[in-house]
């Protein structure tokens, strides 16, 4: 949707995950990010340092059905030999938190709030994955054969200067462990 609108000419930039890029985009990578699990509070996973995806195998799944999030995960699942269980699946974040907050599953997510429970206020862990899953970098992206105007260089030139600061401050962004 983001990049057809891009390559349509109805914005100049977006903020998008560098995976499944359009042919015709161009991106310049802000940042990179972990994926990560997601388990109920008093889950036994939650007391581990870190998840593998075997972990989650018998485990059902809660997906997010946000593209490129569906794709995303259940590849990586797949690649590691894991059919993903899917009990449910929702367009919304915080929906995904929820269910796993009231114990229907676990999830993988990219987005990783500050907070450690749903907006029910059942608790839940974000758990790093200790699987060797390469970052997914975060890209400002733009149509490769438009010229972008000066309002949209200053939002390029803001975007790295504010996010490589909050890299050098050790803020921890999207997942990053």
């Amino acid at each position: 949707m983001l990049q057809g609108a891009l390559l349509a000419g109805q914005f100049e930039l977006a903020i998008l995950y560098d995976t499944g890029i359009f042919p015709g985009i161009r991106c310049t990578e802000l940042y990179a990010t972990r994926p990560h699990a997601i388990v109920l509070g008093d889950h036994p996973l939650a007391q581990q340092v870190s998840i593998s995806l075997a972990d989650l195998a018998e485990e059902p799944m809660i997906a997010l059905d946000v593209d490129p999030s569906m794709g995303y995960f259940t590849g990586l699942l797949r690649a590691a030999g894991i059919e993903p269980r899917i009990r449910h699946v929702t367009g919304q974040f915080e929906m995904v938190r929820s269910l796993v907050g009231r114990g229907l599953g676990y999830s993988l997510l990219i987005q990783k709030p500050e907070v450690d429970y749903s907006y029910e206020g059942e608790p839940v862990a974000a758990k790093p994955l200790s699987d060797p899953i390469a970052a997914l970098p975060v890209v400002l992206a733009q149509a490769a054969d438009v010229q972008l105007t000066r309002r949209a260089q200053a939002v390029v030139s803001y975007c790295r200067e504010v996010l490589s600061r909050t890299h050098r401050l050790g803020v921890v962004l999207d997942g990053d462990e």
